[in-house]
């Protein structure tokens, strides 16, 4: 397997991820409602409703950002950097890309090793006792791939251009 079929596969891991992302955005908004509703309607409130909504988030999120990455969707600030002209800006791009790759690889790093350590204490949600290491671990896993993404990024950077198509086709 060479590096540019590697990307490819990691890129469409990320749109997958983004799907079960988006999914978990749906499951929040239909738990909202139905807690919504029950307590307004039969004065039935969801158990939990706030707490299942914290982990939900917390997945949306790290589920989603490696696609977004991927689509080159983040938060832009126009800086030195896009002033500077071709090879110079390549350089910076790449250089800003490592550094994210550290710190991305940093935080999978720490949140696999508490992981590993709720897994050990048994730490659980405090309204319905759910543990907590899946939704930590799927967090993980999501800042893996971001991690990958940054890495191939800066090893095959993406031409502005060509993979535009490319990256509007990852599921298929």
């Amino acid at each position: 397997m060479n590096i540019t079929m590697l990307k490819r596969w990691i890129y469409k891991l990320s749109a997958l991820l983004n799907i079960v992302g988006v999914s978990m955005t749906l499951l929040m908004v239909v738990l909202i409602v139905t807690d919504v509703l029950g307590r307004l309607l039969f004065n039935l409130p969801l158990q939990g409703a706030y707490e299942l909504v914290e982990y939900m988030m917390g997945l949306a999120i790290a589920l989603a950002i490696g696609y977004t990455q991927v689509q080159g969707a983040h938060i832009n600030i126009p800086t030195l950097v896009e002033m500077l002209p071709g090879m110079p800006r390549r350089l910076m791009e790449r250089f800003i890309n490592l550094v994210a790759f550290v710190m991305f690889g940093l935080i999978t790093w720490q949140n696999f090793i508490k992981a590993g350590m709720e897994v050990r204490t048994g730490t659980t949600s405090s309204v319905l006792y759910i543990p907590t290491y899946p939704f930590r671990y799927a967090c993980t896993l999501g800042f893996a791939i971001l991690t990958l993404i940054f890495l191939m990024q800066i090893l095959l950077p993406d031409d502005g251009g060509q993979n535009t198509e490319e990256k509007q086709d990852l599921i298929v």
